[in-house]
């Protein structure tokens, strides 16, 4: 029922563009866009935006359970491992890191993101905090394509602001907000009936201070 409801979301959104602008979004504000734009019920929403959300959400957990002090390496690289295949499209997955110390951008496979992600509390941040925040959300416009393994797919983007801080011991020695591109591949594999949402990549679109995207938002983002 899931899957066809999401079927059915993606094709009416082909070629139409949600946009929250920052200063006056909330959750409301999202679910209240989508269902104006996609002429549904709240209930319909709210399951659109749940499919984005909860793939968010399993990546921003594993992603700072990696970069913890507190998980001993063995949990670590079972959640690289589950990161890579139950969430991204798989290895050729790849993301990007910027900072504010540095103008240029690095790009990783996915593996070898989550792997030095793991080192972080052993060489050099005991504690490391990544969370995006909910309340700015971006969706570009889905398009179809035709995947080589998964025959019929739809690619969109999500674009969501990731506040990072980390320092050592309870002390924050650097922090500062991305604005991430999540690249979106809905597909069905091939001789099956059930539709999968995976991350393909993840880009930088910019990197700021804390203290500029909360002046945006005229509220406090750090947890």
């Amino acid at each position: 029922m899931k899957n066809l409801l999401m079927f059915k979301i993606l094709i009416t959104l082909l070629f139409i563009t949600i946009q929250i602008e920052p200063q006056n979004a909330n959750a409301n504000d999202v679910i209240n866009h989508v269902m104006n734009i996609l002429k549904c019920s709240q209930e319909d929403a709210v399951t659109f935006i749940g499919f984005i959300e909860d793939r968010v959400d399993k990546i921003q957990n594993n992603i700072s359970k990696i970069a913890s002090h507190n998980t001993n390496d063995s949990v670590k690289n079972m959640l690289i491992q589950n990161t890579v295949n139950d969430l991204f499209l798989g290895p050729s997955s790849w993301i990007q890191v910027s900072s504010l110390n540095r103008n240029s951008l690095r790009t990783y496979y996915i593996n070898e993101y989550l792997k030095s992600l793991s080192k972080l509390s052993k060489n050099s941040y005991t504690k490391v905090e990544l969370y995006f925040v909910r309340d700015y959300l971006t969706l570009g416009r889905i398009y179809p394509c035709e995947h080589e393994e998964y025959g019929n797919a739809f690619e969109f983007n999500v674009s969501m602001w990731q506040i990072f801080s980390a320092g050592p011991g309870d002390s924050i020695s650097y922090e500062d907000a991305t604005l991430k591109v999540l690249g979106f591949i809905f597909y069905k594999p091939n001789r099956s009936s059930h539709w999968n949402l995976r991350v393909k990549n993840i880009a930088v679109k910019e990197t700021v201070s804390i203290s500029d995207i909360e002046a945006e938002f005229g509220r406090s983002l750090l947890r």
